[in-house]
């Protein structure tokens, strides 16, 4: 039993430690990134690996979009996918298992990202190299610095912010 607990205190810490740590987000910060998001129909929207799935859910609840979630870790990914199955009845909703470096990111409009400001050196190059030049990044918390800002709500101190960027 040890060790099973250990196992998943390490598969939950990397990841936390390459990219972000696990904060779930809280419901008045959804509504303000679907504000900011300004979503149309048409929109194809990105989740790439948040964790916490309830952003995407939300928004698909209250959007005829096209949402993808992709999750790099097996255990968040079923998870998900059980939820969707028992919760949530969302159809415009499509889980990936799979790495957001290797995943094909070309017909995004919009990507909702949460991870640390100086990993996402990366990423960026991947959505500069294959985003359309109109594709709107929106960042909860953490800033991108080498993209250009569009909007950014943090209404009191007490709340965190959220960046919207433009490719």
């Amino acid at each position: 039993m040890f060790s099973i607990l250990i196992l998943l205190f390490t598969i939950t810490l990397i990841p936390m430690l390459i990219f972000a740590p696990w904060v779930p987000t809280r419901h008045s910060d959804i509504e303000r990134i679907s504000r900011l998001a300004e979503l149309k129909d048409n929109d194809v929207v990105y989740d790439l690996g948040s964790w916490d799935w309830k952003v995407l859910f939300w928004l698909a609840r209250n959007s005829d979009c096209k949402f993808i979630w992709i999750e790099s870790y097996v255990f968040l990914y079923l998870f998900s996918i059980i939820k969707k199955y028992f919760q949530y009845k969302e159809k415009n909703i499509d889980f990936r298992l799979g790495n957001i470096f290797s995943a094909d990111l070309s017909d995004a409009t919009v990507i909702y990202v949460f991870g640390f400001s100086g990993k996402m050196g990366r990423l960026l190059k991947k959505l500069q190299k294959e985003c359309k030049k109109w594709t709107r990044i929106i960042s909860y918390s953490f800033e991108i610095e080498w993209l250009k800002i569009i909007k950014k709500d943090k209404p009191t101190e007490k709340e965190l912010t959220i960046h919207v960027y433009e490719i």
